[in-house]
């Protein structure tokens, strides 16, 4: 994993010194959930270092972020301290926008939630949202933006009655852009999330919850140094 890979995970990435498994945490994952596309569909795959008293994987998959369906589960190695690789071919596709999340369950029955990945096929945008955190939120969602050129985006965010309710313009460099909205201040409910630059836009439906509403994000990703 690059630096540049870093910065794009560092939200999901939990400060550990000597990479110990705890007591709340089942992997350490070597490479996090990558997508790559395929004539025949999309190839999913991660790896891990180290699990420990982990159960399963679930491959989730989505149209809009917030209503997920599983596609399948698959068996973990339980304990091992020796590098683990999965991968599972989606194939059923028939749409040109997915939204893809790994999830992680413990012999407790413990559920961990890992980033989400967008990908779009045949789209020949200047820009597209690659990856993102939880779309249901208490307070803090994160994308990641693929930009074929520099420039200024603007992000907005929608009530239900199409009131802009958060706005802001970013800079834009040519590659990966990180942004994170704060939407803390906002009520609970369901929001539009707009991002326009000129005459391009990509739309997300995104969800403000309480905090006990939310899934647990401890999937460990190894730094390198």
């Amino acid at each position: 994993m690059n630096l540049q890979c870093l910065k794009i995970l560092s939200f999901l990435i939990i400060g550990l010194s000597s990479f110990q498994l705890s007591a709340q945490t089942s992997c350490i994952f070597e490479k996090d959930l990558e997508i790559k596309a395929l004539q025949i569909g999309n190839l999913l795959e991660w790896s891990t270092l180290e699990e420990q008293n982990n159960e399963y994987f679930v491959i989730q998959r989505s149209l809009d972020g917030l209503e997920f369906e599983t596609l399948t589960n698959l068996n973990s190695q339980g304990n091992s301290k020796k590098p683990q690789s999965y991968q599972f071919l989606d194939t059923q596709l028939g749409m040109d926008k997915i939204i893809y999340r790994l999830v992680q369950i413990d012999k407790e029955g413990q559920t961990f939630q890992g980033k989400m990945i967008l990908t779009q096929r045949n789209t020949p945008n200047n820009f597209q949202v690659t990856q993102m955190s939880n779309t249901s939120t208490d307070r803090i969602f994160t994308l990641t933006v693929e930009s074929q050129k520099i420039g200024i985006c603007r992000y907005q965010v929608l009530d239900a009655e199409k009131l802009i309710r958060l706005q802001n313009d970013v800079h834009f460099d040519e590659g990966s852009n990180l942004v994170s909205i704060n939407l803390e201040h906002l009520d609970d409910g369901d929001y539009t999330f707009l991002l326009k630059m000129g005459h391009e836009v990509e739309a997300l439906v995104i969800r403000k919850v309480p905090f006990n509403a939310m899934l647990p994000s401890q999937l460990v990703v190894k730094e390198e140094k």
